[in-house]
C-alpha cells in the first residue's frame, strides 16, 4: 500500500516548485530520503526541473554543512518546513518547528487525527507561519521513569552475564 500515487507525486513537486519560485529571496533546502533519489525514481527525475533558490541537500549535491548528516540533523536549523507524511513528521514536532504538510486522500485519515497541523494542496496554501505540527503520537518522555525501569530490569546476575564483570 502507498500514500501516494504517481498523481500525487507530481502534484508535490509542481505544487512546491511553484511555491519555492514565488520566494526568490529565499534559499530553500530540500533534503529527500536517499531512496528517493535513486536512478530511475520520479523524485531523481524531478531534480532536473527544481527552481534555482531549491537546494539539493548532500555531500555531492548543491549545500552541504560539516556534521550535519540529513535531514533529521538538518530540521533543527529551519525556520519552517514543507513535507509529504514521513517519519520526519515526528523530528519536526520533537523540534517544535512550523510544517506544511502535503494533503491528498492517501493521507487524509491519519493527519486528520493530528492535533495540530496545517496542511496545503496548493502552492498558495504554503505559509511560513504555519503551525507547529502535533501528531499526538509522540509521549512524554521522563528520564527518572526510563532510569527506574531499566534498573529494574537488571538483576546481579544478568548484569554481570552480559557486561563480563567478574
Amino acid at each position: 500500500m502507498f500514500l501516494y500515487s504517481l498523481a500525487d507525486k507530481r502534484k508535490f513537486y509542481k505544487e512546491l516548485f511553484e511555491y519555492v519560485k514565488t520566494k526568490p529571496d529565499e534559499i530553500l533546502i530540500w533534503c529527500p530520503h536517499p531512496a528517493e533519489m535513486m536512478v530511475n525514481t520520479f523524485s531523481k527525475s524531478a531534480c532536473e526541473f527544481k527552481p534555482n533558490n531549491l537546494l539539493h541537500y548532500g555531500l555531492h549535491e548543491d549545500i552541504y554543512f560539516h556534521g550535519i548528516e540529513g535531514s533529521d540533523d538538518l530540521i533543527f536549523y529551519c525556520s519552517y518546513a514543507i513535507s509529504t507524511v514521513t517519519t520526519c513528521l515526528l523530528d519536526y514536532e520533537i523540534h517544535d518547528k512550523r510544517v506544511n504538510v502535503f494533503d491528498c486522500i492517501g493521507v487524509r485519515r491519519l493527519i486528520s487525527k493530528f492535533k495540530s497541523i496545517s496542511k496545503f494542496s496548493q502552492a498558495e496554501e504554503i505559509k511560513k507561519n504555519a503551525v507547529k505540527i502535533e501528531t499526538v503520537f509522540l509521549k512524554k518522555f521522563d528520564v527518572k521513569i526510563f532510569d527506574d525501569l531499566i534498573s529494574q530490569s537488571i538483576t546481579d546476575d544478568s548484569f554481570k552475564n552480559y557486561h563480563y564483570i567478574p
